[in-house]
């Protein structure tokens, strides 16, 4: 019996996510429903309009005669967009956006103005006291990346590696491209934190998602607090302020930036070799 694959008439309904499914009439596949479904996927279009068919179609038995070894099936298969279709091996996904967050400064960024006049000028140091400077709370929205890799069984890291990246810091030049936006970020040492890591089960392809959270701070060079310049500080070191008592033009006591301390806070790790440039 000859093989035939014929769209029913009532075949593609588009769906409000991009896709559209077709229905067909498969005839003659023969009893083994599993060459038959091998057979059904060898004849299928792998695109329609624009868009690629999803792994695995549908197929459903409308009768089936093992004694003549015939049999008779109809096939549903639904084609995406490109940006609905599920990740391949060593694909890529990033999401970016701000978290709401705070921190606690000493310093100000520029002093404005005293009053009354003849004030003393504290050069910047914020909210001081005889015990010195309280500091104030601003807002600091954290830069999150949330980076989605697919991978197979063979290339996937240890997990004690990927749980062993909570908490550090990069310590080499991480570059990680979403490769369906096209779009490549390059973080240098101590710019990239890793908050989480999410190891997936083995999805019906054999590939394993893993999820990794990151917060990105710039490194930055050139700061400037009261009276010291040229201060250097990656991402996620710390710097802090001491200060010491002086006295101004006038007589006036006043708190002033003394020493400027950078210190590193959490441990660091290489990052690069997790294939999140989608090599």
């Amino acid at each position: 019996m000859t093989i035939s694959l014929t769209e029913k008439p009532e075949s593609r309904a588009y769906g409000s996510d991009g896709s559209v499914t077709l229905v067909y009439n498969y005839r003659g596949a023969g009893a083994d429903t599993v060459l038959a479904f091998a057979t059904l996927l060898a004849s299928l279009p792998t695109t329609f309009e624009g868009k690629t068919r999803e792994l695995n179609p549908q197929m459903e038995t409308v009768d089936v005669d093992t004694k003549t070894g015939t049999g008779n099936y109809i096939a549903t298969c639904r084609y995406l967009p490109v940006e609905k279709q599920r990740q391949t091996a060593g694909e890529v996904t990033v999401r970016t956006g701000t978290a709401g967050g705070s921190r606690r400064i000493t310093q100000a960024y520029a002093h404005i103005a005293d009053y009354p006049a003849g004030a003393p000028n504290h050069k910047g140091a914020i909210g001081v006291t005889k015990d010195g400077a309280e500091g104030c709370d601003v807002a600091d929205p954290v830069v999150s990346m949330t980076v989605l890799r697919r991978y197979t069984t063979d290339t996937l890291p240890a997990t004690a590696a990927m749980m062993a990246l909570r908490g550090h810091v990069n310590s080499d030049s991480v570059t990680i491209k979403d490769t369906r936006k096209n779009r490549t970020w390059t973080l240098a040492a101590g710019e990239l934190l890793c908050t989480g890591v999410e190891e997936g089960l083995k999805a019906e392809d054999g590939l394993v998602d893993v999820m990794f959270q990151f917060d990105a701070s710039p490194n930055l060079t050139g700061l400037t607090v009261g009276d010291i310049t040229n201060i250097a500080k990656k991402g996620h070191e710390y710097l802090w302020v001491e200060y010491f008592d002086a006295l101004d033009g006038n007589g006036k006591k006043i708190s002033t930036p003394l020493y400027a301390h950078v210190d590193q806070v959490y441990p660091t790790t290489a990052m690069n070799g997790l294939g999140l440039n989608g090599v």
